[in-house]
């Protein structure tokens, strides 16, 4: 087990550091949007895990935990291909028992992450502003969201709720599912090694999303550059690279 103060938490590039990454390649701004994006939610993704080990030295059974997040992830992953799987009449069953229930714990913010291009509540009217409810409870909002989106939310999850149910298991389940993928890199050896091979493995398939090609894995490729940078930033250790890099795109089969 690593010693406390070893775990530190790690920054994402700042500005300066981002456009000194740029510069080694040529990106449109779209891309390199999703790049950095990217790479600030490695950054999150190890910070989650590096918090765990604190806890972890405190006295919490990690072993236990660990299963008990496994377990977790299991059903998440399960609910999800059960209600994929479901047949149109269970699926109108499910759209009539959650409707309210979905309609009330999601909000609009909610509905349009797991319904992108679905059309989500029409805004108040006038009408609505300038009416009786709008002044009652804690103020126009908490009453316009009872009197109003709800409603239009409502009737979003009762033509929806199957899709909506198995969307929200996988967003559910994806924290989940990352945290869990760091934690198979640390069986054994130096922490910062474990952490550097996550980086590694995410980096090579946001790579593919961003160039629409495989990473590269000679010392000259854009791929092992972008690894050194991104990783000299994080304050990871960049030596030994290249067989790192030939290890992980061999695993991962690229």
């Amino acid at each position: 087990m690593p010693k406390a103060e070893s775990l530190r938490n790690i920054e994402p590039p700042d500005d300066d550091d981002w456009v000194e990454i740029l510069t080694n390649f040529n990106l449109s701004e779209k891309r390199a949007k999703r790049l950095r994006q990217g790479v600030v939610e490695i950054a999150a993704d190890l910070n989650r895990h590096i918090a765990f080990e604190r806890r972890a030295l405190q006295g919490r059974d990690r072993k236990e935990t660990i299963k008990h997040l496994r377990r977790v992830s299991k059903a998440f992953r399960k609910l999800e291909t059960i209600v994929r799987d479901g047949d149109p009449n269970s699926d109108k069953t499910l759209s009539h028992l959650f409707a309210r229930e979905l309609g009330e714990l999601l909000g609009n913010r909610g509905l349009k992450r797991l319904l992108p291009g679905h059309p989500g509540p029409p805004p108040p009217s006038i009408h609505d502003l300038d009416s009786h409810d709008a002044g009652r409870y804690d103020g126009p909002y908490d009453a316009l969201d009872d009197r109003h989106y709800f409603r239009e939310r409502e009737l979003i999850a009762r033509s929806e709720a199957p899709l909506l149910l198995q969307r929200l298991a996988g967003v559910l389940d994806q924290p989940l599912d990352q945290f869990l993928e760091v934690q198979r890199r640390a069986k054994g050896g130096n922490p910062g090694r474990k952490y550097r091979n996550y980086v590694i493995q995410q980096l090579a398939l946001l790579y593919q999303q961003i160039f629409k090609k495989k990473p590269t894995r000679t010392r000259t490729g854009r791929f092992v550059l972008l690894c050194e940078l991104v990783l000299d930033d994080f304050g990871m250790d960049t030596v030994g690279l290249e067989k790192a890099v030939e290890r992980t795109l061999t695993r991962l089969d690229l």
